[in-house]
Formats: C-alpha cells, sequence, structure tokens
C-alpha cells in the first residue's frame, strides 16, 4: 500500500513548539535548534495599503514560503509522520499526526495506492477508515504519473515526446542551429538529467532516515571528485585517498608491498625540515607518482589536512564542476577510440572561425555527412535517385558534392591543389577539414568556398541561374575581406 498525502497550507500551518521538539528529539545541538528557532521566528510582515505599508504583524508559526531553508525544515516536520508509520498500528494515525503538528490534510486529494493481492475487503476497510479515495497506476498528480514502477523509462516517456512534439512543429524555429545540434561535453546543448540530478543531490547533507535516503546518492558524486590537502595530520591514506596534484592521476597506483595497504602519508615526510623523503619515494613509487608526491608543497606552520573540491578555483562544491566531473566519468567508461582530441581539435577549430555561423553550421554538418545530400535524401525515400546533378556519374555525397565531384576540381585547385594531392585516401570530408586545419591557415577559405558550392548546387538542383565556377574563388575571397 501507499499513501500519497496533500497538506493544506502546509508551510503556514508549521507550529514552531513542534518543529523545536523534533529537532531536539533528532539530535541536533542546542546552539543550533536556536539558531534555527530564530531565524523562523523574528520575521515580520506588513500589508501594503495604497502603497503604504502598515503596521507589522508577528506571526505566532508557520514557515516562510520562498526562503531557501523552508524546504528542509518541513521535511524535519514530516520525520514526525514517518516515526507514526512505524510505530503506529491502528488507522487513526493520520488523525494523531494532525493533531500534534497542527497540520490538515486535504482528503479530497490524499489518496491511497493498493497492489494486486489486496483483498477487497481489507482494501475497502482502510479507504473507509482513513477516508481518502484510492488511486489507480494511470491516474496523474501535478501532469507527472502517481506512480512509477520498474519501466522508469516508459511510465515518463510521454515527456520526452510531448517535448519533441512542440520542437518539431514553429517552436523548433525559436531555437538556434547550436540548440539543435547535439554537442559534446563543452558544447552548448541540454543537460544529461541524470547526471545533473546527482550533481545537485550531492549539494545536501544528511542522516540515514526515510526522508534523506534520497540524498545519499551524493556521497559517491563526492567521493568521485574530492581530494585531500596535505598538512601535519596522519590522515591521509596513501593508496586509500586522491590526494596527488596529478588530474588525471589522483590516486597511487604503486605496488603496495614495502609500506603496507594502510600506509599513511605522513611516513614520507620529514617532519623536523618539513620536507618530503625524496631518496624512499623515488624507491618505492612508480617514477610519475614519485614526481607527482614530491610536487606537492609542505606548509612550514601547523597546518591541519582538510577535504576541498579540486574543480574549482575556491575549492568549494558547486554543483556545475559536479556534473561535469559526472559526465567526463562517463565519457571515460563509454566505448571509444583512444584518443578523441583529434576530433573535439576540429570541431573547436571550426566554432573558432572568424566566418558567418551559417558557414560554420554548414562545415560541421558536412563533415558528419548530416546535410541533405541526394545520397541523404534517397535514405529518407525524398529522392528517386542520388545520381550528382553535376557530373551525373556518382552517388552525391557530402563529400562528393562539396569536394571530390570531378566538375568542381577547378574551383578547389586555384588553392588547394596541395590539399587534393594529400586527400587521395580520403573518404569523409571531415578527413580533408582536418589535414586543412593541421597543414595550413587557409581554413576559413576553405569553409568560405564550400559554403558557395553549396549554395551553388543548391540552385543547380532547383533549376535556378547558377554561379558561375571560375567566380566562386574570387567570390569567397571578397566575402573574407568584407568580415
Amino acid at each position: 500500500m501507499a499513501l500519497k498525502l496533500d497538506l493544506s497550507k502546509a508551510y503556514d500551518r508549521v507550529e514552531w513548539v513542534y518543529l523545536e521538539t523534533i529537532m531536539k528529539k533528532m539530535g541536533f545541538g542546542v546552539k543550533w535548534i536556536n539558531l534555527i528557532m530564530e531565524c523562523i521566528s523574528t520575521v515580520t510582515y506588513s500589508v501594503l495599503i495604497n502603497g503604504e505599508p502598515t503596521q507589522t504583524i508577528q506571526p505566532s508559526r508557520g514557515l516562510r514560503q520562498g526562503d531557501s531553508l523552508s524546504p528542509y525544515l518541513f521535511l524535519l516536520c514530516s520525520e514526525g509522520l514517518h516515526c507514526l508509520l512505524h510505530r503506529e498500528r491502528s488507522l487513526d494515525l493520520l488523525d494523531c499526526y494532525e493533531r500534534a503538528s497542527s497540520q490538515q490534510l486535504n482528503r479530497n486529494k490524499t489518496s491511497l495506492f493498493f497492489s494486486k493481492s489486496t483483498p477487497p475487503d481489507i482494501l475497502d476497510q482502510i479507504k473507509n477508515s482513513l477516508e481518502v479515495q484510492e488511486i489507480k497506476k494511470y491516474e496523474k498528480y501535478l501532469g507527472l504519473p502517481s506512480l512509477v514502477g520498474r519501466k522508469k523509462k516508459a511510465s515518463l516517456l510521454f515527456i520526452k515526446e510531448r517535448v519533441a512534439a512542440k520542437l518539431q512543429g514553429w517552436k523548433e524555429q525559436l531555437l538556434s542551429q547550436a540548440g539543435r545540434e547535439p554537442k559534446s561535453l563543452e558544447g552548448m546543448g541540454f543537460k544529461e538529467l541524470q547526471k545533473f540530478n546527482e550533481a545537485m543531490l550531492s549539494k545536501q547533507e544528511g542522516n540515514d532516515s526515510f526522508a534523506w535516503k534520497s540524498i545519499l546518492k551524493g556521497r559517491d558524486v563526492i567521493s568521485k571528485g574530492v581530494q585531500w590537502r596535505v598538512g601535519n595530520c596522519t590522515l591521509i591514506q596513501i593508496y586509500h585517498d586522491n590526494w596527488l596534484l596529478d588530474p588525471y592521476n589522483k590516486r597511487m597506483v604503486s605496488p603496495r608491498n614495502f609500506l603496507g595497504n594502510d600506509a599513511q602519508e605522513s611516513v614520507l615526510i620529514d617532519n623536523e625540515h618539513r620536507c618530503w623523503l625524496r631518496e624512499a619515494i623515488d624507491n618505492i613509487f612508480l617514477p610519475h607518482e614519485a614526481v607527482a608526491i614530491k610536487s606537492i608543497p609542505l606548509s612550514l606552520r601547523v597546518c591541519e589536512e582538510k577535504l576541498f573540491w579540486p574543480h574549482s578555483p575556491n575549492g568549494k562544491y558547486p554543483v556545475k564542476s559536479a556534473y561535469r566531473v559526472l559526465m567526463e566519468e562517463e565519457l571515460k567508461e563509454t566505448p571509444s577510440p583512444s584518443d578523441l582530441t583529434p576530433t573535439k581539435r576540429i570541431w573547436k577549430g571550426i566554432w573558432s572561425l572568424r566566418v558567418p555561423n551559417r558557414v560554420k553550421t554548414l562545415l560541421c554538418k558536412a563533415g558528419t555527412d548530416s546535410l541533405p545530400s541526394k545520397a541523404n535524401l534517397m535514405k529518407q525515400r525524398v529522392a528517386n535517385d542520388d545520381l550528382c546533378s553535376g557530373c551525373k556519374l556518382k552517388s552525391e555525397t557530402s563529400f562528393h558534392a562539396l569536394w571530390s565531384c570531378t566538375e568542381i576540381s577547378p574551383v578547389w585547385e586555384a588553392h588547394f591543389a596541395w590539399l587534393i594531392k594529400l586527400s587521395k585516401d580520403c573518404n569523409s570530408l571531415v578527413e580533408v577539414i582536418q589535414l586543412c586545419q593541421e597543414r595550413s591557415n587557409l581554413l576559413e577559405l576553405f569553409a568560405t568556398t564550400v559554403s558557395l558550392i553549396w549554395a551553388r548546387r543548391n540552385q543547380l538542383r532547383v533549376g535556378e541561374t547558377t554561379t558561375p565556377l571560375w567566380k566562386i574563388n574570387s567570390m569567397a575571397i571578397d566575402n573574407l575581406q568584407e568580415l
């Protein structure tokens, strides 16, 4: 059985005495409780009449809406109901909770869900005793399913479909091309919601109570990214903690035979002179780890060892950098070529060109063969044939239409004859782009020429008057000079 509660004016009805008692029962310190009570009990309100404030109103209960502290305090209040659910076996526990907390249930919106194995007589007895309605699995609350089973993706698929339906229509025009194209980790695409949710959860802290179990997921995120600062204590374990300054290898991988599995970093320090035992470090650890250890500065003063977040300048935990850590971790675990740096360099180089954005977008699409070439249109059953409209000899792919077609060879030979020789073994335009990027500083001219060739191709396909091929090079140079 599952019970969904709806509380009327939940924040406004919170009794301060009840909240104080809950915090005491949960073991909060007296100083902390006094600070919290001072925060919530010193609130005053004033009503504006004809633009003028009236006398201040001093409330005697309630939490202020919009205060960032209020949701967490309300979670503490819900611990009372949590304890009742574990201890009480009678069906009047909701009435008991209302009397103790001064909360009032909205029984029209409070509902029950039963499993299929619940006997009908027990089901009716519980419904009548609690005076609440039963909901079915397919019903929704605030636009979301009331219950989500094991098939979470299937249950929430309608959200994705609804967004896709909106983007496919006229609303798609409100997004820039960059917003519609998929991007790498450094791109401008939408966030991956699961990773962003984990990064947000890691911002919180809590205990093992029912109300906080959902945020304990954040501990894993913190443990992956947090790092120790070396000081004068003996808290850091050499082989188990992140403490090296190497951004790619923060934890030791050297053999543990000599120092033992639980050795602490203090055994590597000469405490009298506050320096590393360099000779011992060189003999015990792998060369690159020995260099990393000796590069860690040691303070001459008493300095405690602390955990910090190395992915932000101030060492504090921001959600943005935690999300980035999670995405980088996923990229590392995803099967991929051993070195993605050249590919990233290509796209980064394209988007840094001093050419119009439409030219950059066209070059990116051409590099990924996602232009509406006749070969791609035929795959989508839009075109009846894929024969190139220029040479009328080969299939018109993006690579053929923009680079290898014999009709446009004179255009490329004017400034890129050297590139034609180097690209004889290339099978895609992205390979040609990479060669041009690595061997010359003519990528902007290359991109502008590509855009003019594609524009001419479109003119030819729809039967319009085409730009003469001999004019394309001069037009490309003129376009660059105008920028």
